[in-house]
C-alpha cells in the first residue's frame, strides 16, 4: 500500500514546529545566560573601579590630614613669629598669593567675573 503525499505534508509541519519552538526556547535560554554573564562582569569591573577609586581618595585624606598637621603644629609653635606666618594686610596676603600662584584675579570672592 502506498501512502499518499498529502499526509506527508501535513505530518512536516507539526515536526518542523516543533524544531523551530525548541530554538526559540535554546537561543532564549542563551541569550539569557550571556546578558546575565555580561552583567557579572560589568559588577566585578565596577567593584574594583570603586575599591581604586576610595584607596586613593584615602590616600589623599591622609595626605591632607599630614599637611593640616603641619600647619597646625607650625601654628602653634611658641618659638615662630606671628609676622612669619600670618599676614597683616590684605595686600600682602592678595600679592603674596598671586606670587604663589594660588589667587585667579578674574574670582573676587569666589563669584566668576
Amino acid at each position: 500500500m502506498r501512502k499518499e503525499p498529502v499526509c506527508l505534508g501535513f505530518r512536516r509541519y507539526p515536526i518542523l514546529i516543533c524544531f523551530l519552538k525548541q530554538s526559540l526556547y535554546d537561543f532564549t535560554d542563551d541569550l539569557i545566560e550571556m546578558v546575565d554573564q555580561r552583567l557579572w562582569e560589568l559588577y566585578n569591573q565596577a567593584k574594583r573601579n570603586f575599591d581604586s577609586d576610595r584607596l586613593l581618595a584615602s590616600k589623599t585624606i591622609d595626605e591632607k590630614l599630614k599637611t593640616l598637621q603641619d600647619i597646625g603644629q607650625i601654628l602653634l609653635d611658641g618659638e615662630i613669629e606671628d609676622n612669619s606666618v600670618r599676614v597683616k594686610n590684605l595686600i600682602d596676603a592678595t600679592t603674596n598669593w598671586q606670587l604663589c600662584g594660588y589667587y585667579d584675579s578674574s574670582y573676587v570672592r569666589g563669584i566668576s567675573i
